[in-house]
């Protein structure tokens, strides 16, 4: 729907409905719960921050909602906010992985326990069923999308899960963007890696698939205009509603309209990564991908189209010399990098048997990838990591 006048909020189409008006959200969650529960998880690193402080406790106040403070996307804690309800109404206040637990805290009965049943896979398909809990979604930070997808994590026996259906979309969204003004440049700069590995991975996937090409590079190229005023430490509205527009676009579904169906490995390897080497999925994803890269560029196809790369990234960072270099452009320094203890903490070896027997051997996640060209990319993702960890 057509964001108010005030001009604060993003739409995020299609999806659930958007407001960007406190207002209307409270109007909205007040017309499902009438006399009933409402379930408020806020982001516990985000909970002193004026801006976000002053929203969970008018929320708690107008909507009698009680409060639970998420700090990580354990399995343990999704069970313990989901076994205080039955809850009729569940609100999330945060970055993906607190959107997540909320999503996850709606869940019936029967998806809990498909999510949390022990199996090989990391992969978790939830079958197409009504849901008796509302879910609405308010995010402050960019990148991962969670408001829009119908999809989660959560961590479960030490190993990140991904799961995937429609229970988990949201019904509504809060969309403003003074909630992101309040992130620090290594946040920002967290963000934008994210999109980055959405956009690219998504390109080079496959051959050229028109309106998907188009929109991609209109994306990436949007958001190298605004990357450097934001990593400045501008935080105009504009800007923070284009970077949080894209970022939402890129989990429609648009962008991955002709592609091959599973385009997902540097996203595993990543997710894979930020757990060996105990960081953020950002951090991990500022090496995975130029290792990715570099194996792509050296491979024989299957890992997708370095050409394709190379093509999009010349578009929208014209001065850089490669697609690494213009991934180092953004980030500028300005992310913790593993130690070289964490980094070998998990040998490639093992690091690849861990993700095939995770996300392949028989498993379709990984695409034509195989063990072999896990260990490539880690060993490269590696070798990136000590010689940055020499220059700092």
């Amino acid at each position: 729907m057509p964001t108010s006048a005030d001009g604060f909020g993003w739409v995020v189409h299609p999806g659930p409905l958007t407001v960007d008006a406190l207002d209307a959200f409270v109007r909205r969650v007040s017309e499902w719960t009438g006399a009933g529960r409402v379930c408020l998880v806020a982001d516990r690193n985000h909970a002193s921050v004026p801006t976000i402080a002053e929203l969970v406790d008018t929320l708690v106040e107008r909507l009698g909602a009680q409060l639970h403070l998420a700090s990580d996307d354990s399995e343990e804690l999704v069970r313990s906010i989901a076994d205080a309800g039955p809850w009729d109404v569940v609100i999330g206040i945060g970055g993906g992985v607190t959107l997540d637990v909320a999503k996850l805290v709606g869940l019936d009965a029967d998806a809990m326990r498909r999510v949390t049943s022990p199996g090989r896979s990391s992969r978790v398909v939830l079958p197409d069923g009504p849901r008796s809990t509302r879910v609405a979604l308010v995010p402050t930070t960019f990148g991962t999308g969670s408001e829009l997808s119908s999809s989660a994590c959560v961590t479960s026996r030490e190993r990140k899960r991904l799961v995937s259906g429609a229970a988990l979309g949201a019904d509504l969204v809060l969309a403003r963007s003074d909630l992101l003004a309040s992130l620090d440049d290594e946040q920002m700069t967290e963000g934008l890696v994210e999109v980055v590995l959405r956009l690219t991975t998504l390109y080079a996937a496959g051959e050229a698939a028109s309106f998907a090409d188009v929109v991609t590079r209109a994306s990436l190229r949007q958001l190298m205009e605004v990357a450097p005023r934001l990593r400045a430490g501008g935080r105009v509205p504009a800007d923070l509603r284009a970077i949080a527009s894209i970022s939402a676009f890129s989990h429609t579904g648009w962008l991955a309209r002709d592609r091959p169906p599973m385009v997902t490995l540097p996203w595993i390897v990543t997710t894979e990564a930020s757990i060996a080497w105990s960081c953020t999925k950002a951090v991990a994803a500022s090496l995975v991908l130029p290792g990715y890269w570099s194996v792509m560029r050296d491979g024989d196809g299957r890992l997708g189209s370095y050409r394709r790369l190379c093509e999009l990234w010349a578009e929208a960072m014209p001065g850089a010399a490669s697609p690494a270099e213009a991934l180092d452009e953004i980030i500028d320094g300005r992310l913790r990098r593993p130690s070289t203890d964490e980094l070998t903490r998990l040998g490639d070896d093992a690091f690849a048997a861990r993700v095939t027997e995770r996300w392949g051997a028989g498993l379709p996640f990984m695409g034509e990838a195989g063990r072999d060209d896990v260990r490539k990319v880690i060993d490269a993702a590696l070798a990136r990591g000590r010689s940055v960890a020499l220059t700092v």
